[in-house]
């Protein structure tokens, strides 16, 4: 896998380096706001209750 970046990262450093920026950024994303949303959903139930 790291020799493949390193082909890629030779070639198409820009393109490769920004898209994988923003796959990884965008992942993170999804998972914090999904468990931080599903986190405050139970939190705010038990308080609720």
């Amino acid at each position: 896998i790291i020799s493949m970046w390193m082909s890629i990262s030779r070639g198409l450093w820009d393109i490769s380096s920004i898209w994988s920026v923003l796959l990884i950024l965008a992942c993170m994303a999804s998972i914090t706001t999904s468990s931080s949303v599903s986190n405050a959903g139970y939190v705010d139930n038990g308080n609720m209750k």
